[in-house]
């Protein structure tokens, strides 16, 4: 378990994929922003695929990754190649989280038996469970922390199906992966600020000198594009240059990009993109 990785004179950042769908343009608009950036910076890009919604990942979905790093030109530097070798290694380690889950002290956390519909019919929570002193049993309840001035809502982070929530898998990865720079898009603010907060539950300081970046989304009549407002579950058709003349545009970069080592060589004449970006 590691909790002094950070090292602020190397960026070392993540491209985290979740093969739950076939990756759609917003999606490679984030991989490629994240990579240009980091490696213009001389920094660190490993590949993080997050695969424990067990029941929705396919092996095409994963293919469908590894085809479009190739297309984008991204290299990730922690060797994973291809589909096989990510199958091969991809059995994340449940023991690993339920450690970091032991480092919260108890008296910050409860055990909670609401379903989506019982929390529906309130406006926040309304500490239902708090002080039932429930046993965590899995397919039953789940495990989340206690609300406070700062997270109004309790946060899961132990799941009804026995496998850590997605807020304590992504700050246990990042983390144990030394992570110190992470560029995700405006939606997932709400996640950053969970994810401090359970980094403070842990002790963690590193977490804290994070550098952050949330870029706008791609929308399509004001709603973000994602996996489940697609209708046509298909991957992606498109080329390396239209992808590219596409990236420049949605950034409003100052000039037309064709490849990924042209983006890499712009982030590195304006550095102030960058900069100017940071939260």
């Amino acid at each position: 378990m590691n909790k002094s990785k950070l090292n602020l004179n190397n960026y070392i950042t993540r491209i985290a994929p979740t093969p739950s769908g076939f990756l759609h343009l917003g999606n490679l608009f984030n991989f490629a922003l994240t990579y240009a950036i980091t490696k213009s910076l001389n920094g660190t890009v490993n590949l993080r695929i997050d695969n424990l919604d067990i029941k929705r990942v396919r092996k095409e979905y994963v293919q469908d990754i590894f085809a479009k790093l190739q297309l984008l030109e991204v290299f990730p530097d922690n060797l994973i190649h291809d589909t096989d070798e990510y199958l091969q290694i991809s059995q994340k380690n449940l023991n690993m989280y339920k450690d970091y889950l032991k480092m919260i002290p108890s008296n910050l956390i409860f055990v909670c038996a609401c379903t989506r519909s019982d929390l529906k019919k309130h406006s926040q929570y309304p500490g239902t469970c708090i002080n039932k002193n429930l046993k965590y049993i899995p397919n039953k309840n789940s495990i989340k922390t206690l609300p406070n001035d700062e997270n109004r809502e309790p946060i899961v982070l132990w799941t009804k199906e026995n496998v850590p929530s997605y807020q304590l898998q992504s700050i246990v990865d990042d983390i144990e992966a030394g992570t110190n720079l992470i560029i995700r898009g405006q939606d997932l603010r709400s996640s950053t600020l969970a994810q401090k907060h359970i980094a403070k539950l842990l002790g963690n300081n590193s977490f804290e000198n994070i550098k952050f970046i949330h870029h706008k989304l791609l929308t399509n009549n004001g709603i973000k594009i994602s996996k489940s407002t697609l209708a046509n579950n298909s991957p992606l058709n498109i080329d390396k240059l239209e992808f590219f003349n596409k990236f420049s545009s949605f950034f409003n970069l100052k000039r037309n990009l064709n490849s990924m080592k042209e983006c890499i060589s712009y982030f590195q004449d304006y550095p102030e993109f960058f900069e100017a970006h940071l939260d």
